[in-house]
């Protein structure tokens, strides 16, 4: 009695201790606990993961249990998201990049599979029990449930998957000690295999959790319900890393690692690519043929008319805590800005970034010390003094003019899109996928262009720029 009287005073402490220095809220299944700095934004975000629990819960047949407990920080640089298996609670940071595949919907939504996962294995086993079955699942089944079941069929992760070369079942295993590049690779062929299996076998791979909990061995559950390990591999290889086609009209413009960003400004090209050997960082470069080196540690960047670069870099303060700052680079120099945000766009003295929040901040550089306007949404470009950004929790484009003030309107909807804006004739379009294939789409319904596929396009004297893909390489192509 005296010692369960103790463990309730701990816990009592330690709810004390994170309410005390957090807020909180709370839904049904969820319990929220989040720092001052995202409170104005949190709410939306609790009502999208109460949806998203109730639709997993069902899907993986989850019966009604405790509300499960969500810690959010907001320092950038900490890592994105974990399952605890043990406590079965989540951590997570609230940044999200949508671009790169990690909305805050596809995170949750990747952790909290882990959790319902976790509760499946556990049922009708001792600490000890669980613990050691958790040991016999292979990395890639952990994640691979969670990426898959996370995301779905998404064709531009699909289509970006294709950069990562083949990893060996051994590889699959440890891929969490790799490189960051080889670590996002084995994410993303665990993506891949968990998609090919469930695909094939439906409702008998996800009985495979509560197996678990019964008989224990997942080889010899994938041996007698699946199939063996060994043979997946090779017939998932073949399967995965068919040869690229050829086009006779496409042309090579630049390749490297993993090339990200292609602008062409005042008559030069400028990009992204990796310059560490741990493939981490990020250095932006000038030139085709013959790169040429600009600046490096940066997240994504745009030029104005006279040449002047602005980008984004994480800024690290005291403690945990980390922001992205906008800095000007000209003439060699480069200088820090009040601004914050990723994906900078500029026209004028007006220049526009994502906040990594679900907001869209609007900046006037002559007075970059706080927004003229605030958004929601993600990924913003200026065009003749208008502002378009896609309402991400509604699914379509938005329009706002700037000078006249007048409230934003719906322009283009989608259901698949890559986060793209580019101007065709003075006219927006994005990139989306119906019916199989990539399009180019306008604000008329009728009017889509087709493309090779992908996200991180642009277009220039009537040319479309995108990248091909291969395993461990990149390259920057037009038509």
């Amino acid at each position: 009695m005296k010692r369960a009287l103790f463990l309730l005073l701990i816990c009592q402490l330690v709810i004390f201790c994170w309410s005390n220095d957090f807020y909180v809220a709370r839904s049904e299944n969820l319990v929220f606990y989040f720092p001052s700095s995202v409170k104005d934004d949190i709410a939306d975000y609790l009502d999208i993961s109460e949806e998203i629990f109730r639709e997993k819960a069902v899907f993986f047949n989850q019966e009604k249990t405790s509300p499960v407990i969500v810690y959010i920080d907001d320092a950038i640089d900490s890592r994105r998201g974990e399952a605890d298996p043990f406590k079965v609670n989540i951590n997570m940071n609230f940044f999200f990049d949508p671009k790169q595949f990690t909305s805050f919907e596809t995170l949750f939504a990747h952790e909290m599979i882990h959790i319902l996962n976790f509760r499946s294995a556990r049922k009708g086993l001792s600490a000890f029990d669980y613990y050691l079955k958790l040991g016999f699942i292979p990395l890639w089944v952990y994640e691979g449930f969670s990426e898959y079941f996370s995301r779905g069929d998404d064709p531009f992760f699909l289509y970006e998957s294709k950069k990562f070369p083949f990893y060996t079942s051994n590889e699959m295993n440890i891929f969490y000690s790799r490189d960051p590049y080889d670590r996002a690779g084995g994410y993303s062929q665990s993506y891949h295999m968990l998609r090919s299996l469930y695909k094939k076998y439906d409702k008998r791979l996800l009985s495979l959790w509560q197996d678990i909990s019964r008989s224990g061995n997942i080889k010899r559950y994938m041996k007698e319900n699946l199939e063996p390990f060994s043979s997946f591999f090779e017939d998932f290889k073949k399967d995965l890393f068919k040869p690229p086609i050829k086009d006779k009209d496409i042309n090579i413009i630049t390749s490297g690692i993993d090339i990200s960003g292609f602008r062409i400004k005042t008559g030069k090209s400028y990009y992204l690519d990796y310059y560490d050997n741990n493939r981490s960082k990020k250095a932006l470069y000038k030139g085709n043929k013959r790169r040429e080196f600009v600046v490096k540690d940066l997240h994504s960047f745009c030029i104005d008319d006279k040449g002047v670069i602005y980008f984004s870099r994480l800024v690290k303060k005291t403690g945990n805590i980390a922001r992205y700052h906008i800095f000007k680079h000209v003439k060699n120099k480069t200088i820090k800005t009040n601004m914050r945000g990723i994906y900078p766009d500029i026209e004028g003295n007006l220049l526009t970034t994502s906040d990594g929040h679900g907001n869209i901040l609007l900046y006037d550089i002559n007075r970059p010390d706080r927004p003229i306007k605030r958004f929601k949404g993600f990924f913003s470009k200026i065009k003749d003094k208008t502002l378009y950004f896609f309402n991400t929790s509604e699914s379509y484009l938005s329009r706002f003019f700037i000078d006249n003030d007048k409230v934003q309107t719906r322009l283009i909807t989608y259901d698949k899109t890559g986060f793209d804006i580019i101007f065709i004739a003075g006219k927006p379009y994005i990139d989306i996928y119906e019916n199989g294939k990539f399009f180019l789409k306008s604000e008329n319904a009728d009017e889509k262009i087709e493309y090779p596929g992908g996200n991180d396009i642009f277009y220039h004297n009537q040319r479309l720029y995108f990248r091909m893909l291969s395993p461990g390489s990149s390259s920057v192509v037009c038509k």
